[in-house]
């Protein structure tokens, strides 16, 4: 596809690498000239220097031959401009990050005169993914697929566990549930496991099933038998806001602390939560909120660094749940080294949200990627495909035929809305959604390249 950026900042730069390995035709468009050069020296794109509301700069980056214009700079306004002046210029579709949902409702109404194809909250999206995070008490991350209905959920094997002692063999006869452990992480290194793989205290594991035989998973091993009931957040921010509209209709008891008065006025107007007035970075305030018995620790404020050290403190104080809001990937990247589990970064989550609807809209039969996500502290993926044609050597072939390269696992088969987890008679049919988890460095980017060669 023709894909014109506007806005190469963290996000930006993240997703013009990754269509650019996709094989896509990607034209940069930033008012910072060493950004572009810099990405120009990583990989194969044209730079055009200037404002994505200029509507010079926008011709000259060819907006009106674009299968796809992503206006993702930090000011939601420029990016609803550009959008504007791309559909005008000729655009097939735009996409717009924005962040204030007061625009929603204008979005909505300016949809068909954008030529706008996806708006991309960054609030909302994390919010999501923490509440599923939430939603299955023990995991320490939890993946979509197949249109929400396959899940990847990433736990750890704790000493008490029945996963504990017990190979993957001795699981799937015993537990009699249709999942399947796709990896492991044990002591900072990725491993997918085979069946006679015995699982350890401290292992990280990741699973797949549907939804429902997820949760049947969780209620038959005890995974969930402390569920998430009460929930400290620091930080009355936009992503504290998005996550209070999902936990309306919850059982959970949410305390929110807030040094903004004003702010705490407005969370207190709309919400059904008990916000405290006070400094979220203070360990006496952490305290006497009762950090050492809540289920639930999230850091949410604008800030790394206050979310680190707030996050430390609560791992020092409580045996329940923290989550750690991390915008700077290099923060996430080192405290993911440290095997510091439960970080969410909204970042990382735009850019998946992002590529996945790249790969959704492309129409060439050669890319078949439907979604993708970094998965087990950022060393392996977990890479969704659909098969859309017959292709020798894979299709209509047992999967204990098949050669496939070191390193990777076919970890589910999704086919006419039922949720297959292989077995070595299962096939891959045309038509079939397929995900496949992959340690190996290189990238997947065809169906085909998982047969060794």
């Amino acid at each position: 596809m023709r894909i014109v950026l506007i806005g190469c900042g963290t996000v930006g730069s993240s997703i013009a690498e990754q269509l650019v390995l996709e094989g896509h035709n990607v034209t940069l468009v930033d008012s910072d000239g060493e950004i572009l050069k810099s990405l120009s020296g990583k990989c194969d794109t044209i730079g055009v220097e200037g404002d994505g509301t200029d509507v010079s700069v926008l011709r000259k980056a060819g907006v009106d031959k674009a299968d796809l214009v992503l206006c993702i700079t930090a000011k939601d306004e420029v990016n609803i401009l550009c959008c504007g002046a791309a559909a005008k210029l000729g655009a097939k579709n735009t996409v717009a990050r924005v962040r204030n949902a007061a625009y929603g409702e204008y979005l909505q109404l300016l949809k068909q005169d954008l030529k706008l194809a996806m708006v991309i909250n960054p609030d909302l999206a994390t919010a999501k993914a923490l509440y599923r995070i939430l939603y299955y008490s023990a995991a320490d991350n939890v993946e979509t697929f197949y249109r929400g209905r396959v899940e990847l959920v990433e736990f750890p094997v704790m000493a008490d566990s029945v996963f504990c002692g017990k190979t993957l063999y001795e699981l799937r006869s015993s537990l009699k549930c249709a999942f399947l452990v796709c990896g492991v992480l044990r002591k900072g290194k990725m491993t997918i496991p085979s069946g006679d793989f015995t699982l350890m205290e401290g292992d990280m594991i990741g699973v797949t099933a549907s939804h429902g035989e997820l949760v049947r998973l969780f209620k038959t091993t005890g995974l969930n038998k402390h569920p998430v009931r009460n929930l400290l957040i620091t930080g009355g921010s936009a992503l504290t806001e998005q996550l209070l509209a999902l936990l309306e209709d919850t059982r959970m008891s949410v305390t929110v602390i807030e040094p903004d008065k004003a702010l705490c006025d407005r969370l207190i107007a709309e919400y059904e939560c008990t916000v405290l007035h006070a400094d979220s970075g203070s360990h006496d305030v952490l305290l006497e909120e009762g950090i050492e018995d809540t289920d639930a620790f999230l850091a949410l404020s604008e800030s790394d660094e206050a979310n680190i050290l707030a996050s430390m403190f609560a791992k020092s104080k409580t045996t329940g749940k923290v989550i750690t809001k991390i915008n700077d990937f290099s923060y996430a990247q080192m405290l993911e080294a440290m095997d510091y589990s439960g970080v969410v970064t909204p970042n990382a989550i735009t850019s998946d949200d992002i590529l996945h609807f790249v790969r959704a809209k492309n129409d060439d039969e050669s890319s078949e990627i439907e979604a993708l996500h970094r998965i087990m502290g950022d060393q392996a993926e977990a890479i969704e495909f659909l098969v859309r044609k017959d292709i020798e050597g894979l299709t209509e072939i047992p999967l204990k035929e098949l050669k496939l390269q070191k390193g990777v696992l076919i970890a589910c088969i999704a086919r006419n809305n039922k949720i297959i987890i292989p077995s070595g008679d299962s096939e891959i049919r045309r038509g079939d959604t397929v995900i496949v988890i992959t340690t190996d460095e290189k990238q997947l980017t065809n169906i085909k390249d998982m047969i060794a060669k």
